[in-house]
């Protein structure tokens, strides 16, 4: 996994603590209560490493893990209610073929500036997150072939349309190095923790699709 300072939203459930903790008033009682205890169970058998959750579903019967699953797709409609906030400007996803913010695979606006736009993706094996350096990124898992790597800034109130249509240039050339992505754009990891502090929305299970 990456270097992970906050999760948005995954398809992979990191931590069960923190999953139950985060949804549990949308959860129902006795399905939270279930799962609770399957915890319990597991813990109980990894006792010399009971933070290990990858192999959780080997005391989850598989009913259960699928409505899991299922629970957790529907709460990704949850996070992009809470981020439904604007990001001031319109945001640009920048797409690397590595880990290194070096090589670019392409480059997509998401005019809107609502940073919840972002939380969309054709792949399901998504994890949203933001890192140390404040940034708001997207690891898409791709099986045995590894993970695409997205970045997510915010273009700059001062950047002209001549300079943003040349930094995009710079991006379908496929490098752009850091201090370039500095000058034209801004993170948008303050604003994602802004709106989590707006605290928990009203929201219902059945609007989730």
């Amino acid at each position: 996994m990456p270097n992970i300072s906050k999760v948005i939203w995954s398809y992979r459930i990191l931590s069960y603590h923190k999953w139950l903790q985060r949804y549990k008033s949308l959860l129902p009682e006795k399905y939270y209560t279930e799962i609770r205890e399957y915890i319990a169970l597991f813990v109980e058998k990894h006792k010399e490493d009971p933070y290990e959750y990858d192999t959780i579903d080997s005391v989850i019967p598989s009913g259960a893990w699928s409505e899991t699953r299922n629970y957790n797709k529907r709460f990704l409609d949850y996070e992009r209610q809470r981020l439904a906030v604007s990001a001031g400007n319109t945001i640009i996803l920048i797409g690397f073929l590595d880990d290194e913010d070096d090589k670019t695979a392409g480059y997509k606006l998401i005019r809107s500036g609502l940073i919840s736009d972002c939380l969309h993706s054709e792949n399901e094996k998504v994890t949203w997150y933001i890192d140390p350096h404040n940034d708001m990124r997207c690891a898409v898992k791709h099986g045995l072939l590894g993970s695409t790597n997205y970045l997510y800034r915010v273009v700059r109130d001062d950047v002209t349309p001549e300079q943003l249509k040349a930094f995009l240039s710079e991006i379908l050339d496929g490098h752009i190095d850091r201090e370039r992505i500095e000058a034209v754009t801004a993170p948008l990891g303050s604003k994602v923790r802004n709106a989590y502090k707006r605290g928990k929305l009203p929201f219902s299970l059945q609007e989730g699709r």
